[in-house]
């Protein structure tokens, strides 16, 4: 799957335009974030692709925002540790993206620099791609027992904030 294909397809979620959709998950969020995400991903739009054929260019990268918390998290382990509040949960990430970027060099003869740039921006189309699988779930046929709906709502805004984060450092 190619990174423009990703981030067109939330585009349209987003938008409240693609006919293919199960349901429309964006429909729970809060109108103002909603509105607020509408715009980054005009005001960014030209960056956001620009990015993705960066990241089309090459592949690592994209399965890690779910196991880090986001793409800022794997943005802050390898290039800005010092966001970090906790040193343990630092030292943790940053020694597990030292793994992942040595194999990553060994197995595919990427230079490290390169993937010090391209990993945290295909963390951001992973991001898009979470929050276009989590449509796929019908919040509203949900009973909302153990707050479910809260969680995967608050799990998408967070998911959404850092994209446009994404955007300013990536470009670094």
């Amino acid at each position: 799957m190619r990174a423009i294909d990703v981030f067109e397809h939330f585009a349209l979620l987003l938008a409240d335009n693609d006919p293919d959709t199960v349901t429309k998950i964006f429909k729970f969020l809060d109108a103002e974030a909603l509105n607020n995400f509408r715009s980054n991903i005009d005001v960014h739009e030209c960056v956001l692709r620009d990015i993705a054929e960066q990241v089309n260019s090459f592949a690592p990268g994209w399965s890690l925002t779910p196991s880090f918390k986001g793409c800022v998290q794997v943005y802050a382990s390898l290039r800005k540790t010092h966001l970090y509040r906790d040193k343990a949960e630092r030292t943790k990430d940053r020694n597990r993206m030292v793994i992942y970027i040595a194999e990553l060099t060994q197995h595919n003869a990427n230079a490290p620099r390169d993937l010090l740039q391209i990993v945290p921006a295909a963390a951001v189309f992973g991001a898009y791609r979470e929050a276009i699988a989590l449509n796929l779930y019908d919040l509203s046929i949900w009973s909302n027992r153990e707050g479910r709906r809260e969680r995967i709502v608050k799990i998408l805004s967070g998911r959404l904030s850092q994209i446009f984060c994404g955007c300013c450092w990536c470009r670094a």
